[in-house]
């Protein structure tokens, strides 16, 4: 039995060619939902009119199955369904709140964002410098480069927070 699965997402886009197989007025034409490419075969004339009959933006779902090449194809029709069906609330019932963080900002972002601003600049400064004796003064001189502009940069952050700047 061919595996399938259920689609549900926002169209992105629809391909711009139509690929056809031949002669015989079939071919296939892609998708992109949710930024994935989903593949739909039919007849020239039904791929034609899709992104009239489902244009970017709308919600859509549809089943898709792998084909004996191992590629997944859309399945039957594709069906508008609404932005609420799509996303639904519901989904998010019975998962533990310590699972729901993805929307959630790191709590470290600041300091990540400082110090990775720091540690470049360490790194270009050192760079621009004569060239260390060896790797071990390089990785030393960066180190500590990066420690005196990370806690340059987050005194700075204070002073603007304290001002009402930041």
């Amino acid at each position: 039995m061919a595996e399938t699965r259920t689609i549900k997402g926002e169209v992105e886009s629809w391909s711009s060619k139509i690929n056809e197989f031949g002669r015989n007025n079939k071919g296939s034409r892609g998708v992109k939902i949710e930024g994935n490419w989903h593949n739909q075969v039919g007849t020239i004339t039904e791929l034609e009119a899709l992104h009239n009959l489902f244009p970017r933006g709308c919600f859509v779902e549809f089943q898709e199955k792998k084909n004996l090449k191992n590629f997944w194809d859309i399945d039957g029709d594709i069906k508008k369904i609404t932005k609420e069906v799509c996303y639904p609330v519901e989904a998010h019932r019975g998962i533990p709140e310590s699972a729901k963080t993805f929307n959630e900002p790191k709590k470290n972002v600041d300091k990540d964002i400082l110090f990775a601003v720091a540690f470049k600049g360490a790194i270009e400064l050192i760079a621009n410098q004569t060239v260390a004796k060896n790797e071990n003064d390089a990785a030393s001189a960066t180190i500590s480069l990066t420690e005196k502009l990370y806690l340059g940069l987050k005194e700075k952050k204070l002073q603007l927070q304290e001002k009402g700047e930041w």
